[in-house]
């Protein structure tokens, strides 16, 4: 069977990660990663990997919303006094 030359060396994993972590460019690949059907390791690294990012960049999303309302919400004036 093929399986023991699908299997990515330790060298190819760190030339995955190293695309995938570059801005836009790493976000392709991982759909290009995830939608080929020829490396079953890669392709579930990438979903995961795809996954990942973007529960990362919902969290962050809200994180920013948050603060950005709260500031919002301090300029306008519309905290509570003590006085």
């Amino acid at each position: 069977m093929d399986y023991e030359r699908n299997v990515p060396s330790v060298g190819q994993w760190m030339l995955y990660v190293l695309v995938a972590g570059i801005p836009i460019v790493g976000f392709v690949m991982l759909i290009v990663w995830m939608l080929d059907k020829t490396n079953v390791a890669r392709k579930n690294w990438a979903t995961a990997m795809l996954l990942w990012m973007i529960i990362t960049y919902l969290i962050i999303f809200l994180l920013w919303g948050t603060i950005f309302a709260m500031m919002g919400s301090a300029m306008q004036g519309d905290y509570p006094t003590t006085m």
